[in-house]
């Protein structure tokens, strides 16, 4: 499914939990797609809607973490 939506052109290395045997905020999930990318994690910015802990995750993993609201969403249980 994932080759034929549209995100599957803008996205470099798409990394599935499903795929790769661990999920967020294990930090596995983020440094192999560090490495599919071949760039630091100091120089990655990891864009998420907050959810399972993903963003605390990717600034362990020493990645810049983005919050995505989306108006009138619950994020952690706070509306934004």
């Amino acid at each position: 499914l994932w080759p034929e939506t549209p995100f599957a052109a803008l996205i470099e290395a798409p990394a599935f939990s499903c795929l790769m045997g661990c999920r967020k905020p294990d930090q596995r999930l983020y440094r192999r797609v560090c490495e599919l990318l071949a760039v630091p994690p100091g120089r990655c910015l990891y864009v998420g809607d907050g959810d399972a802990h993903e963003l605390s995750g990717a600034r362990e993993a020493g990645m810049h973490p983005v919050l995505l609201a989306v108006p009138e969403e619950s994020v952690d249980g706070a509306y934004r």
